[in-house]
């Protein structure tokens, strides 16, 4: 994933694979010692996962200061472990970084933060950094199998499927989602998440939907691939949710509450309100297409480093460098990228037009 990315590899890196509740003793332990190794000026910590809460109460009962990106994201359903953990980082954070003044749909994310993205206190209304992602890494050259590849670019009357929330684990559930998406007859590509995969019952619940396209865990930019020349998503993934809104793509979210809005949930997580989701959500998709741009203007990374740098004080002009090597790469990687995504699609057409 780093080299896919362009990024350096992690320094440390924290293999789990418990129950939540040890994982997270596990991360937290060794984050702790690991902070007083590094003695950081300020911790970060993002989204909602375990490591995100374990990273936080390192942080915080070690003695240093932390920023929580994402911040403020709410689905008002505390069974689920995300809404504790964005909850409980939120409160514990010195700085909070929001994606949104309220949980809106990402096409409605507030507009306004030109008038004073710092509302004190430590929140700053920056944007979701997400999406500033999605804008950059869209259209990058991505590996794939050759043949696979190019069918897919022949034939995009495809749907996109990933489920991995531990809600959705349970056989029941799994029958339920299965089922729908056998029912509907529709050729779905699903790159299956480990927790899926490795569930006892997991062979036994694939043969309701022998049409599935059953694939492994993909990396960031294939995803980006099969998202961009799919048909419609089918998602429990907050992520891909938003990254399906960005993309134009038509979406159900695969949950019965969300931190992002409430338009495409389903009223329950049964075969009968999948297919009644997806056959209104089909219906309603216009051609809204978004623009190649992010939706409120400034990237989010650029806000935060800038309130960083303010809340550090001294580290201020070190901030503004970044600012600019951060410019500079980016355009540099940019042109990288369209060299290679044009030598990509010459290939592809070879290939097809040797078919």
């Amino acid at each position: 994933m780093a080299k896919e990315l362009g990024l350096r590899k992690p320094d440390y890196q924290l293999d789990v694979a418990g129950d939540p509740a040890t994982d997270i003793g596990f991360l937290i332990i060794h984050c702790a010692t690991l902070l007083q190794t590094e003695k950081p000026d300020l911790v970060c910590v993002v989204g909602d996962t375990n490591s995100t809460l374990a990273g936080a109460i390192a942080a915080k009962r070690s003695g240093f200061k932390l920023a929580h990106i994402e911040a403020g994201l709410r689905s008002h359903d505390n069974s689920m472990p995300e809404e504790q953990n964005r909850i409980l980082a939120d409160t514990m954070a010195d700085l909070r970084f929001y994606v949104s003044k309220n949980s809106k749909e990402p096409q409605d994310y507030d507009r306004d933060h030109h008038q004073g993205y710092d509302y004190g206190n430590g929140n700053y209304l920056v944007g979701d950094l997400m999406e500033e992602s999605f804008w950059h890494y869209s259209g990058s050259p991505i590996e794939l199998d050759g043949a696979y590849q190019c069918k897919i670019l022949a034939d995009q009357a495809y749907n996109l499927m990933t489920i991995h929330r531990e809600e959705n684990t349970s056989r029941e559930r799994l029958n339920e989602i299965v089922s729908a998406v056998g029912f509907l007859g529709i050729k779905t590509v699903w790159p299956v998440h480990p927790r899926i995969s490795n569930l006892p019952y997991w062979d036994e619940i694939k043969k309701l939907a022998p049409g599935i396209n059953y694939m492994e865990s993909l990396s960031y930019l294939q995803s980006l691939f099969l998202l961009t020349n799919c048909r419609t998503v089918l998602t429990d993934s907050g992520g891909l949710y938003r990254e399906a809104i960005w993309a134009d793509k038509p979406v159900i979210l695969i949950r019965t509450s969300s931190e992002f809005g409430s338009s495409y949930l389903v009223d329950t997580v049964t075969r009968e309100a999948i297919v009644t989701k997806y056959y209104q959500v089909m219906a309603t998709s216009g051609s809204g297409a978004r623009p190649n741009q992010l939706t409120l203007g400034i990237p989010p990374s650029e806000l935060i480093l800038k309130a960083i740098g303010g809340y550090l004080g001294a580290w201020s002009f070190l901030i503004v460098l970044l600012l600019i090597i951060n410019k500079l790469t980016c355009f540099i990687q940019r042109v990288i990228f369209c060299a290679k995504l044009r030598f990509s699609v010459l290939c592809a057409n070879d290939y097809l037009a040797a078919t």
